[in-house]
Parts: C-alpha cells; structure tokens; sequence
C-alpha cells in the first residue's frame, strides 16, 4: 500500500516539471489544474496510508 501511496503522489508531483513541447511554460489556468492534482494526490496518499481506503476510522467507544 505504502507503495502505491508514493506512487500516486510522485505521478502528481512529477508533473511540475512539465513544459509543452515547444518549450512554453505553463499558462496560469494550469497552475490551478495542478494543484487540485496535486491535493487529489495526497487526499489519495493519505486514504491508503490509512489502511482502509478512506472510510471512517475506528469506533474506540
């Protein structure tokens, strides 16, 4: 699991050394994609580092 954690999160993170082919940076409606991207990455690291793909944890009642 732990594995698949990082691997989300480098698939997100990776992509902010993206350049169009032509070598134009990123336009500023992109940044915003991004990192929703990026938040998704972690929010997904985060359910599976849990152990229980995001459900609510344990009742210690």
């Amino acid at each position: 699991m732990l594995a698949l954690a990082v691997e989300a999160m480098q698939a997100g993170l990776g992509s902010l050394a993206f350049r169009e082919p032509w070598g134009a940076p990123f336009a500023p409606w992109q940044a915003f994609d991004l990192t929703g991207a990026v938040l998704a990455d972690l929010f997904l690291a985060w359910a599976l580092l849990r152990g229980d793909g995001g459900a609510p944890g344990p009742d210690y009642r």
